[in-house]
C-alpha cells in the first residue's frame, strides 16, 4: 500500500495495520510500537527532489513580479 505524497501519520499507520493484520490500536500507541520496532520520526522534505532550480529562479525573476503588480 503506497500513499505517495502523503505523510505517514499514526492514524494512517494504524489503518494499514488494521487492513493488513486485522488488529487496531489506539493511535497514541502506534508511535510507541514504531519506536520499539526501531523506526523514528521523519520530516517531509521542504523541496521536491525533482525541482528544477533554474525554472524556479526564472519564475521568481519574471513571473512573480508580474503577479505582485496585478494585486
Amino acid at each position: 500500500m503506497a500513499l505517495r505524497g502523503y505523510v505517514w501519520t499514526r492514524p494512517r499507520v494504524n489503518e494499514v495495520i488494521k487492513k493488513r493484520f486485522g488488529v487496531s490500536y489506539d493511535p497514541s500507541q502506534v508511535g510507541r510500537l514504531l519506536k520499539k520496532a526501531g523506526w523514528s520520526i521523519q520530516k517531509p522534505q521542504r523541496k521536491a527532489h525533482q525541482q528544477d532550480r533554474n525554472a524556479v529562479q526564472e519564475w521568481r525573476e519574471q513571473r512573480l513580479p508580474e503577479l505582485k503588480k496585478s494585486q
